[in-house]
């Protein structure tokens, strides 16, 4: 593991109210915005994004000032910013903060690679500011129970399930980066131990990038961990389970239980029981905590070095490579990829789809969780009265099975309506 980072260089007076920004109105952006807005003594001085539907969601939702750029947040004067941007840019926006020795929660993962996370990193300690990644999952009350339940025990094995549907805001990165990061985040926590076999099993399905993984990992002190994770599975399921020599704990990360296993005779009887879990909100939890390392100049409760080590390096690419090379994993250019999306009746991310088209007209209406009525989410209004007026328009996969071709905005008339071409090709499989 590596050590903590150095407190950071001075402190905020407790009287004083610090002064937040959040770059990323998004949706975990704007859930940072809201959160920090309800804070004790921290005071929400605005959010940044481009997009203009973003800002305005901002305003209605959180009521705070908005900004289109970096600069015009920097201007107003912050202590800290939490960055909720695409991680492309997690570098460049952390950087630029630092530079003014403004302090600084970058949301998972640090950065797109290593060298740019390794540089963040280094950045802030010679700034002496605080950097804090955002590993929401650590502070998941069913989570810290887990931890605490396994603590002084021999751990032997762990399992984590970490699935539900594909999120259509999720372009840049795959279901590691998107999902098993927090649980190899959790794997590291909960052993304490470094990583130092992977054997990882990856697929892509449905998304532009791998959308299935199965993760097996084995820590320096030889426990044994696993790792399923996708975005294929139409509910959410969260899920750890512990093997001890002592104890077999199991918690649900979404209802928050967490089961106890002990006292194993030779007959194979055992005790069980519920664990208490407390009730705090995970975000609200890691914002009080950011804000309280900023104030006490105390190392941060997931360090830079921490967000940097659970990265794949640059040159470990080629080995990992040859891993699932040798696992049987074909590799599939984006041609390939592009032609057996079409053979399924699939669509296209960049022709079919953009932030222009709803998932119901691009048929991903099933990745949406209606269910419980109750359940709220950003943009649930909206896809509920587009569900009630029914959609006018559908993508759908089409199949020309006579001589001709088929073009990019080519006008087609079928016995069931008419339409425009937005993609084709040729397909060897179904030899047409």
């Amino acid at each position: 593991m590596s050590s903590a980072t150095p407190e950071s260089q001075g402190t905020i007076a407790p009287e004083k109210a610090l002064r937040v920004g959040v770059i990323g109105a998004g949706v975990m952006g704007t859930n940072h915005g809201r959160v920090l807005a309800g804070l004790p003594n921290v005071e929400l001085i605005g959010i940044v994004d481009p997009l203009p539907e973003h800002r305005t969601r901002a305003v209605d939702l959180i009521g705070c000032a908005t900004f289109d750029d970096l600069g015009g947040l920097l201007a107003e004067g912050v202590d800290a910013v939490t960055i909720a941007a695409p991680t492309h840019l997690h570098h460049e926006v952390a950087l630029a903060c630092i530079a003014r020795g403004i302090h600084v929660l970058v949301e998972k993962p640090i950065a797109s690679t290593v060298a740019e996370g390794r540089e963040i990193v280094s950045a802030a300690r010679a700034a002496g500011v605080t950097l804090m990644i955002g590993h929401v999952e650590r502070f998941n009350p069913a989570v810290a129970a887990v931890k605490k339940a396994i603590s002084g025990e021999d751990i032997l094995s762990i399992a984590i399930t970490r699935v539900g549907p594909f999120p259509p805001r999720m372009s840049n990165v795959g279901v590691v980066i998107d999902l098993a990061v927090h649980d190899i985040d959790l794997i590291r926590w909960f052993t304490e131990s470094d990583i130092v076999d992977v054997q990882p099993q990856l697929s892509s399905a449905v998304a532009e990038r791998e959308d299935i993984a199965l993760l097996q990992f084995r820590t320096a002190s030889g426990v044994l961990a696993h790792i399923n994770t996708n975005w294929l599975t139409p509910f959410k399921a969260r899920s750890v389970t512990v093997a001890t020599r002592g104890k077999y704990v199991s918690g649900d990360l979404l209802t928050r239980q967490v089961t106890e296993c002990f006292g194993f005779q030779p007959d194979g009887s055992y005790s069980m029981r519920h664990l208490p879990v407390g009730h705090d909100e995970p975000l609200r939890a890691e914002l009080m905590a950011f804000v309280d390392a900023v104030r006490s100049g105390r190392a941060p409760a997931v360090t830079g070095e921490e967000g940097v080590e659970i990265l794949l390096p640059g040159d470990s690419a080629g080995a990992l490579w040859e891993q699932l090379r040798s696992a049987g994993i074909t590799p599939a250019g984006l041609g390939a990829r592009d032609t057996l999306r079409i053979e399924a009746g699939l669509n296209l991310y960049g022709a079919e789809m953009d932030e222009s088209v709803n998932p119901l007209i691009a048929n991903l209406g099933w990745t949406i969780a209606w269910e419980p009525p109750t359940r709220d989410f950003i943009g649930r209004a909206a896809l509920t009265r587009l569900r009630e007026q029914g959609v006018q328009q559908c993508q759908l996969g089409l199949l020309l099975e006579g001589r001709g071709v088929l073009r990019a905005g080519q006008r087609i008339f079928t016995a069931t309506g008419e339409g425009i071409v937005t993609s084709g090709t040729f397909s060897p499989t179904l030899g047409h």
